[in-house]
């Protein structure tokens, strides 16, 4: 059973969507805009390369005809591509 307290890559996910949500609703003022989006990249390139790593090993399971690795978040997944484009 996972620790309810635990932050899940998902979670994680959720907070850079939630950051994008906020600055484009104007809810951060222009001196803290530094801040939140250096903070909202740590966390956007861990999803990113929690993503890469899924993907690689998902490619690893396939080429050896094992069992398929669990798939990232759907949500993660997209905002990883969203982020390979910015």
């Amino acid at each position: 059973m996972e620790n309810e307290n635990e932050i899940q890559i998902a979670d994680l996910d959720g907070i850079v969507r939630l950051i994008d949500l906020c600055s484009q609703r104007g809810a951060f003022q222009g001196a803290e805009l530094a801040q939140v989006g250096q903070l909202r990249e740590k966390f956007a390139a861990v999803v990113q390369k929690f993503v890469e790593e899924q993907q690689k090993k998902e490619a690893a399971a396939q080429e050896g005809g094992a069992a398929t690795a669990p798939v990232p978040p759907k949500a993660a997944e997209k905002k990883a591509k969203e982020a390979e484009a910015a």
